[in-house]
């Protein structure tokens, strides 16, 4: 419904949160959320993969077997959008 990025920075950024801390569930929907809105956005998706990069680096060695599974989900999915391997970016 958000028509910009005055709208789009903040929701992203509280799904980003929602991943800190939380429980199995509660990282499975804001990666789940994360994703949707990289579906909707797509070429406009990627000004908020510089931020999303950290925090989907942690998930992806959650130790929580379905959220590594949806975050590498995810970085398929980024992949495919940006065109690059995002591996150089996810490492620690």
């Amino acid at each position: 419904a958000g028509g910009s990025d005055v709208i789009w920075k903040p929701l992203h950024h509280a799904m980003l949160m929602a991943n800190r801390g939380g429980s199995t569930r509660a990282k499975l929907l804001a990666l789940g959320g994360v994703s949707r809105l990289a579906e909707l956005l797509r070429e406009e998706y990627l000004m908020l993969l510089p931020e999303a990069l950290p925090f989907i680096s942690e998930l992806v060695e959650d130790g929580e077997v379905a959220v590594e599974g949806a975050a590498q989900g995810l970085v398929a999915q980024l992949e495919a959008l940006s065109g690059e391997k995002l591996e150089q970016y996810l490492k620690a």
